[in-house]
Formats: structure tokens, C-alpha cells, sequence
């Protein structure tokens, strides 16, 4: 069974960072995330623009396990692609792998604005976050 448990955080202005060890069976990082309140149906969103997933629920808990049962979902897909899957997965979605440390990842700082700005949430709701491992 894959071992990684992202705990939700005060977000820290870093970048997004990802170290995957399919040996260990292991995913850590730090992860940026949003939430907020959706304006028609009220429901509490956490969204996580380096992954484009997003958890929703009528609680933050229920938003929260919606969301990280959909990064448990990738991540356990993504120990078990090869390493030049894995890194044609992580490319589409923007991340770029370190030269020297081939299982660590970084992804550049995604603007508010432009990352929400298809979403139909009120401007004073949006709250940033971080998932961390």
C-alpha cells in the first residue's frame, strides 16, 4: 500500500515540490491549494492547481478527504509508471524534475487570479493553503 498523508497547512509562499520514491513506496511534498466557497451552491472547495484536482463538500473536512482521496488516487498511479512515464505525466501538468535528484519535482508558483479565475467563487472566499508530506 502507497504511504503518503498530506496534512493541510498555513501556506508558506514556496514552490510546489514533489519527491516520489517508488521503492520506498513513498510520495512527500508541498503542495498549494485554495479554498473557498462556491458561490450557487455553497459547498467548500479545496483545489490544487499543480494537479488540476479538486475536493468539494458541504463541510472543509469533506472537501478535505474528497481532495486527498483524489491525490491518493495519482499518486498510487504514479508509483507505478516507469520513470519516463512518470516524468511525461508530470510535464503535461508543468512540473519540471530536477537534474540532480531525479525523483524530485518543482513546479513554479501559480498565480491566484489566474488559476481561479474560471471558477465560480466569490473574490473575498479564496483562501490559500498548502498540502504538506
Amino acid at each position: 500500500m502507497s504511504n503518503f498523508e498530506f496534512e493541510l497547512a498555513k501556506e508558506e509562499k514556496k514552490d510546489d515540490a514533489l519527491h516520489i520514491n517508488a521503492k520506498r513506496d513513498t510520495v512527500t511534498g508541498y503542495v498549494t491549494v485554495y479554498r473557498f466557497n462556491d458561490k450557487d451552491t455553497k459547498q467548500f472547495v479545496l483545489y490544487a492547481p499543480s494537479f488540476e484536482i479538486t475536493g468539494y463538500g458541504e463541510t472543509n473536512e469533506k472537501a478535505l478527504i474528497m481532495l486527498k482521496e483524489a491525490l491518493y488516487e495519482l499518486f498510487t498511479s504514479y508509483l507505478v509508471m516507469s520513470s519516463s512515464q512518470l516524468h511525461r505525466e508530470l510535464s503535461k501538468l508543468g512540473w519540471k524534475q530536477n537534474r540532480f535528484r531525479h525523483k524530485d519535482f518543482s513546479k513554479v508558483v501559480v498565480d491566484a487570479d489566474g488559476s481561479l479565475k474560471n471558477f465560480n467563487a466569490s473574490e473575498d472566499t479564496i483562501e490559500r493553503f498548502a498540502l504538506v508530506a
